[in-house]
């Protein structure tokens, strides 16, 4: 192995370890862990808050094609769903020496950093109908919005029940499709969202949220309708929106890296859409110094100087 970020072990999940509750009892999920190799692993199970959880085994020998369940039991605490959890788990495996077939401990002790591999797992702490939403913070829209642009939610159910959804929007000008509907156990739905063209101005900061509301689902739609309307698990987005690389490149290239920064008028937007093939926007059918002079003529109309 070239690289101590690697790892022998394949190991699911592969990035993130949910634990659903309510979180009055001990939580238990599972970590499987397989060695592939034709060679014995040792394996080590790391967290970043152990007073929160107990693992077994925390560490051991898979011998070769040896497959094992790693048991991680969160103990009981008070859940708030607006703290943003940061616990971390770390797996650490390395080929265990020929020589070396005592105590663990001092195999570990003893092992040479380079050959160590890890792999790191996120803990994802969720109620009962709650959906994983990704992305799970921002939602990004890329311009010029000179026309209606649209960004991809992925809904995500882990769970073994049907779970409902509603989307809400805090603008008129975002729409998602479908706004409402549910996602079947073990199960995925893509939401399309839209925002409608607009003046972008780089210097405002977006106002923007959509919020997505889950329940466990009922046995007919009046049912979900008025779950939604009740109690249930709430994810907050905010909307981010940015200038596509091939716009900032051709600023660039006109005015220099300072002019990426001035405040973008809709005229801007306007351009660069209409004139510009926006996968490589330095080659047009016209001259570089034609499309220059256009620019600057538009920048001489607005009132600047060039």
């Amino acid at each position: 192995m070239s690289s101590p970020k690697g790892q022998l072990l394949e190991i699911e999940p592969k990035s993130e370890l949910f634990f659903e509750g309510p979180f009055t009892d001990i939580v238990t999920s599972n970590i499987k862990l397989s060695n592939p190799l034709d060679s014995p692993v040792c394996f080590k199970v790391k967290t970043t808050v152990p007073k929160r959880y107990c693992v077994r085994p925390s560490s051991g020998v898979l011998e070769p094609h040896e497959q094992l369940t790693v048991a991680v039991m969160l103990q009981p605490f008070t859940f708030d769903p607006t703290e943003k959890t940061k616990h971390k788990f770390m797996i650490q495996s390395m080929i265990l020496p020929e020589d070396k077939t005592g105590n663990l401990d001092n195999v570990w002790k003893e092992a040479d950093p380079a050959k160590i591999m890890d792999s790191k797992l996120v803990c994802v702490l969720r109620m009962p109908g709650e959906l994983v939403v990704e992305p799970s913070h921002d939602l990004t829209f890329e311009g010029p919005f000179t026309q209606p642009v649209s960004s991809i939610l992925t809904l995500t159910n882990p769970s073994p029940n049907t779970i409902c959804f509603k989307l809400q929007a805090s603008s008129s000008r975002l729409s998602a499709s479908p706004s409402s509907g549910s996602v079947p156990p073990k199960s995925k739905v893509e939401v399309k969202v839209s925002v409608q063209p607009f003046d972008y101005d780089v210097s405002d900061k977006p106002r923007e949220r959509l919020l997505i509301k889950s329940a466990i689902a009922g046995d007919s739609p009046e049912q979900q309708s008025r779950l939604l309307e009740g109690e249930t698990t709430d994810t907050l987005l905010k909307c981010n929106f940015v200038m596509p690389d091939s716009v900032k490149k051709l600023v660039s290239a006109v005015y220099g890296e300072d002019a990426i920064a001035e405040r973008t008028r809709v005229w801007f937007a306007r351009f660069i859409h209409d004139n510009f093939n926006l996968s490589d926007p330095l080659r047009s059918e016209r001259p570089v110094e034609m499309e220059e002079d256009q620019l600057r003529d538009l920048l001489k109309e607005d009132g600047r100087q060039t």
